[in-house]
């Protein structure tokens, strides 16, 4: 009987605690140029499914570009 309340101490005291452990899902995010990542290239590169790239106006170089599956 001390077993199952030593166990369930220890779930009651662990429980709250997985939930601080578990990843939260990511929001989808405006990245801006050059705001948040002084290239196109850099923000392209940091960016994940869901998340929108916005570009001021301006001029930016690129000497080499590179193929990606972009959805606009």
């Amino acid at each position: 009987m001390s077993r199952i309340l030593l166990l369930l101490l220890v779930l009651i005291l662990v429980t709250p605690n997985i939930a601080v452990v578990l990843p939260d899902k990511a929001k989808p995010q405006t990245i801006v140029v050059p705001d948040d990542y002084p290239t196109v290239s850099s923000a392209i590169a940091s960016a994940v499914a869901g998340d929108i790239i916005f570009v001021k106006r301006g001029i930016y170089h690129k000497k080499a570009w590179k193929s990606t599956s972009l959805y606009h």
